[in-house]
């Protein structure tokens, strides 16, 4: 009898007149679905959305419906409104979130500088 390579699973050889068992193909099943999954894990971006719904943005705000109206209204946060539903872009939201660090940190070695001059 030849042996014939699998080339999937494993280097044991399998003879053709060999049986393959329901444990055989469970163990087959739980395999594909492990590589699967790696696959798809390394193939899909794991980007967000571009643009939020207003309890989307609260959630990644994480701050109430009327903190993000203040950021609206004053304009520090941009907007879309589409119909009667506002959309905020997740770039702007994450410019926001960037230029709030910075501004902090500015502040902060400014309020260090001028502890020192005195």
């Amino acid at each position: 009898m030849a042996n014939v390579k699998n080339s999937i699973t494993s280097s044991h050889p399998i003879f053709r007149d060999q049986l393959v068992t329901v444990a055989d193909l469970e163990i087959l099943k739980t395999e594909l679905l492990i590589a699967f999954r790696r696959i798809l894990a390394e193939t899909t971006p794991q980007s967000q959305k571009k643009w939020l719904k207003t309890h989307q943005a609260r959630k990644f705000l994480e701050c109430s419906a009327g903190t993000l109206l203040t950021l609206r209204q004053n304009g520090t946060l941009a907007f879309t409104k589409v119909g009667g539903t506002i959309f905020y872009s997740s770039e702007e939201i994450e410019k926001l979130l960037s230029s709030r660090i910075q501004l902090h940190s500015k502040q902060k070695l400014q309020r260090i500088v001028t502890a020192k001059k005195t």
